[in-house]
């Protein structure tokens, strides 16, 4: 971190050249192994393909495919259930996302007809070690859902105003005498994207999922806590089941994440684990269901 955002040379400004560098080494070293270590190098690599923290690529369609059936491409993946993944980008370039702390809480609760209605409460602390002082934390939040799911409230997030493709929204876009161009792509996503107007969320379609997105901003030694809560796409009957994916996201840091799902007046017949009662560290992706008794 030091070598590529301090101490680097300013007039050849290529900060990152150290990762070039580093990566011949790197190489070099693994090829050297010796045989007896062959074991717990496999373990460390398993383990981190596991945890995304390396994710695999091959231009190779076969073999791309290959990857992607043991999750190690680092793909959004479909499911007929629940789905949450958050997705954090860490903006300013001080990497702080390292020093953050999170957490997930998760609660589905089922409705007298059925449709079912999610809460997340996410937690970001942001440790005061290490850090320059007035240094935060700026993240842009998405939490990635089913698609279909419809937005009902957010809070806690920091404001931020929101620009469109055609300078709506930025303040000096009526004074600016340059014309705008408007991008293509950045327009297709407008078209597709609301915002609530009491929180600032942006609602919009990834990879499959409706996504929420908002920001938060946190100071050192300073905890944020954020809520959405959203309906589902899918209602519940008695004999049906149910499941959740929480997906990791590749690079990022375990968090602490609990699950609790009332089922109300419906009885459980079978579940992988306790899913009113549900907490596990979210290093690698987590697949839980259960199935609901027949009337």
């Amino acid at each position: 971190q030091l070598n590529t955002s301090v101490a680097y040379d300013k007039q050849i400004n290529t900060p990152k050249q150290m990762l070039a560098d580093f990566a011949p080494l790197l190489v070099q070293k693994l090829l050297a192994v010796a045989p007896e270590n062959y074991n717990a190098l496999a373990g460390a690599l398993v383990s981190n393909l596991a945890q995304k923290n390396i994710l695999l690529y091959d231009r190779d369609p076969q073999i791309e495919k290959l990857f992607e059936s043991y999750n190690w491409a680092g793909q959004i993946v479909n499911t007929d259930g629940d789905y949450l993944s958050i997705v954090n980008d860490n903006l300013g370039g001080q990497k702080t996302d390292q020093n953050v702390q999170q957490k997930i809480n998760l609660q589905s609760n089922i409705q007298n007809d059925g449709s079912i209605i999610n809460t997340v409460t996410y937690t970001r602390t942001l440790s005061s070690s290490s850090l320059e002082p007035g240094i935060k934390n700026i993240d842009y939040a998405r939490f990635l859902v089913p698609q279909g799911s419809k937005f009902i409230s957010a809070s806690g997030f920091t404001e931020h105003p929101n620009y469109r493709a055609d300078g709506t929204g930025y303040t000096l876009a009526q004074t600016d005498p340059r014309p705008y161009t408007i991008d293509s792509d950045l327009a297709a996503m407008d078209a597709v994207t609301n915002v609530d107007g009491a929180s600032g969320t942006i609602e919009t379609v990834e990879s499959g999922k409706t996504e929420f997105g908002n920001w938060i901003e946190t100071g050192p030694g300073q905890t944020s806590i954020v809520t959405i809560s959203y309906l589902l796409p899918s209602s519940v009957n008695s004999g049906d089941e149910v499941s959740l994916l929480a997906q990791k996201q590749p690079g990022n840091s375990t968090a602490d994440f609990t699950y609790a799902f009332n089922f109300g007046a419906k009885k459980v017949l079978w579940s992988n684990a306790d899913l009113t009662n549900y907490s596990q560290s979210l290093k690698s992706d987590i697949f839980i269901g259960a199935v609901l008794a027949p009337k």
